[in-house]
């Protein structure tokens, strides 16, 4: 099995939620249409983006970690690392 843990930006940081979204959405996409089965991905976020993938294979976790400055790059990135680690 191979886990793919994509951090995801908090609404109120991203300068475009929608876009954030749309480009997630389009990540879980092409990781449901590869005909490897064996495929997981883990999304870790402090909101839950509002998507409905209907597969096993993604997991949403909600951290209670808070959120980032959006004027802050550093606290940004520094979000991005607590997430995957």
């Amino acid at each position: 099995m191979l886990l793919t843990i994509i951090p995801f930006i908090a609404e109120g940081v991203a300068n475009d939620w929608q876009k954030a979204v749309a480009c997630l959405d389009r990540t879980l996409r092409s990781i449901l249409g590869n005909p490897e089965r064996d495929l997981r991905a883990m999304v870790v976020c402090q909101d839950r983006p509002p998507l409905k993938p209907n597969d096993e294979r993604y997991l949403f976790l909600e951290t209670k970690q808070p959120k980032p400055d959006k004027q802050d790059p550093v606290a940004k990135e520094r979000d991005k690392g607590v997430k995957i680690v």
